[in-house]
C-alpha cells in the first residue's frame, strides 16, 4: 500500500467523505466523518467531562445516547442530499428543494422516531467513510456537491 493511499483514507476519516450505498436507503448519500476521528474523540471526551464523576463513572444508557446524538450532530455528519417537496413547478410537480444539513435540521431528523433509519444510516455511513468515501457527489453524470 502506498503512503499517499494511507493519507487519502485519513482524510476522509478526519475531514468527511460522501458515503452512497447505504443499506435500506436506495438514493441517500451522506458526507461524514469517521466514528474513530479526532474531533470526535475531543467531543465526547469534553461531554464527559461535564458530567459529575460519579455519573461519569456509572454512565447510563441514556447519557451515553445523549453523548453519541450530539458527537453525530456536531461532528460526525457534514451534509446530505436530503430534499422536501417545495412549490409546483409549471406541470403541477413539487420542485424538490434541499434541506440544510445544519444543527437543527439534523437533531430533528435525528430524533424524529418517524425517521429513526436516518440515524442508523449516519452511524453505519461513518463506521464505512473510510472504504466507501468518494471526493464528490454525482448526481445524473455531473459533480454537483464536492467537499
Amino acid at each position: 500500500m502506498k503512503l499517499s493511499e494511507i493519507e487519502t483514507i485519513t482524510g476522509r476519516v478526519e475531514d468527511g467523505a460522501w458515503v452512497r450505498s447505504i443499506p435500506d436507503l436506495p438514493g441517500l448519500a451522506l458526507k461524514v466523518r469517521g466514528a474513530d476521528c479526532t474531533a470526535a474523540h475531543l467531543l465526547r471526551r469534553k461531554l464527559l467531562m461535564e458530567m459529575p464523576e460519579e455519573a461519569r463513572r456509572n454512565l447510563s444508557d441514556a447519557e451515553s445516547e445523549r453523548i453519541a446524538l450530539e458527537v453525530m450532530i456536531h461532528v460526525l455528519l457534514v451534509d446530505w442530499n436530503i430534499t422536501e417537496d417545495g412549490p409546483a413547478d409549471a406541470d403541477g410537480k413539487p420542485e424538490q428543494v434541499p434541506v440544510p444539513c445544519t444543527p437543527v435540521y439534523a437533531r430533528a431528523a435525528l430524533t424524529d422516531p418517524k425517521t429513526l433509519l436516518l440515524r442508523e444510516a449516519v452511524s453505519w455511513a461513518s463506521r464505512y467513510v473510510a472504504l466507501l468515501g468518494e471526493a464528490s457527489l454525482e448526481i445524473d453524470g455531473k459533480k454537483s456537491v464536492t467537499s
